[in-house]
C-alpha cells in the first residue's frame, strides 16, 4: 500500500524525511511562474501568468492557505458566494486575489 511506497521513497532518498526540507535561504530564493494560453472557438487568444515570489512548495503554499482563511474570517461579507463547497477562485474571488497581490503574487492576463 501507500505506507510501503512511502517507506521505499524515504529509504531511497526520493523524498525528504520530516524536518529535512529545504533551508530558509533556498525557500526564499525559489519562485514559481505559471504561464498559460487559451484559444477560444472564435480564434481569440488569451495569454497570462501567475508569479509566486518564493518557493511554491513551502512559503507560497502556506501564504495562500493563510490568506484564504483570512478572507473567510475577516472579509466574509465581501465574498462572492455564501456557503457550500467552492474552489478558491469561485468562493473567494477577487478578495483572495487582492490579498495575494499585497503579499507578492503577480497575476497578468
Amino acid at each position: 500500500g501507500i505506507r510501503s511506497l512511502r517507506k521505499l521513497a524515504y529509504s531511497l532518498g526520493a523524498i525528504p524525511l520530516p524536518g529535512q526540507g529545504p533551508s530558509k535561504e533556498v525557500q526564499e530564493s525559489g519562485y514559481l511562474r505559471v504561464h498559460g494560453f487559451a484559444k477560444g472557438e472564435d480564434g481569440t487568444v488569451v495569454d497570462g501568468y501567475i508569479y509566486f515570489p518564493q518557493d511554491p512548495g513551502y512559503c507560497s503554499t502556506a501564504r495562500m492557505v493563510v490568506e484564504s482563511g483570512l478572507c473567510m474570517v475577516l472579509q466574509a461579507e465581501e465574498l462572492p458566494v455564501k456557503g457550500g463547497f467552492w474552489s478558491p477562485a469561485a468562493g473567494l474571488g477577487n478578495i483572495l486575489k487582492e490579498r495575494l497581490e499585497k503579499t507578492g503574487t503577480e497575476f497578468q492576463i
